[in-house]
């Protein structure tokens, strides 16, 4: 469902310092829309916020305990060598990659697609956000192709809404002769004919 304007504003007063459950439950929507919307419009966390975030993982790490090794056990891979062996490199507990990558910053996939970080390990195509912010969620099961195959023209007009048992079909079609493809197009166009008479109906 598309957002109305009080939701948006009650996002942009809470979303710096609410978890996603709390957000989720105040507006009723799922957190991947939630997040689509923050990025749409540039919100972020607030520092404390983060730094609790943090503080919380590295209390989380504190309590699981099972695995961990305890005092004067002797590591497994003590005097092995190689890229399993202990090194005074390896990343310390709580310790995060200097170069994460922020919320908001973009990246290509294998495909070409321009991704998105939402949140922490979370990443979403481009395309998919402009487009529910215009048409709302995009439904199960369904896809947005992209018409002209350049992966970074997200005008709405260059976008569609189409199964993946379709979509699938599409991308199949490239490989077959030109005259095959035309055929498939043709039978394509007139089963949506025949679907619209269907729906028009009474």
């Amino acid at each position: 469902m598309k957002w109305k304007p009080h939701e948006i504003e009650l996002l942009k007063q809470q979303y710096s310092d609410s978890t996603i459950y709390e957000l989720m439950q105040m507006l009723n929507k799922t957190s991947g829309a939630i997040y689509n919307q923050a990025y749409l419009n540039k919100l972020k966390k607030s520092v404390e916020y983060e730094e609790n975030r943090r503080l919380q993982d590295i209390e989380n790490l504190k309590k699981n305990t099972l695995t961990r090794f305890k005092k004067g056990q002797t590591p497994w891979n003590k005097n092995v060598k190689g890229y399993m062996s202990e090194n005074a490199t390896s990343f310390k507990k709580g310790q995060i990659p200097h170069n994460t990558r922020s919320e908001g910053e973009t990246r290509k996939d294998k495909d070409g697609f321009v991704l998105v970080k939402i949140a922490h390990r979370k990443w979403i195509r481009k395309h998919r956000i402009i487009w529910e912010q215009s048409n709302g969620e995009i439904p199960k099961g369904y896809v947005i192709r992209i018409k002209d195959g350049n992966k970074e023209n997200y005008s709405l007009d260059n976008m569609e809404l189409i199964t993946r048992a379709d979509n699938m079909l599409l991308n199949t079609v490239h490989r077959f002769p030109t005259e095959l493809k035309q055929t498939i197009k043709l039978l394509k166009k007139l089963k949506k004919k025949i679907n619209e008479k269907q729906d028009s109906r009474p």
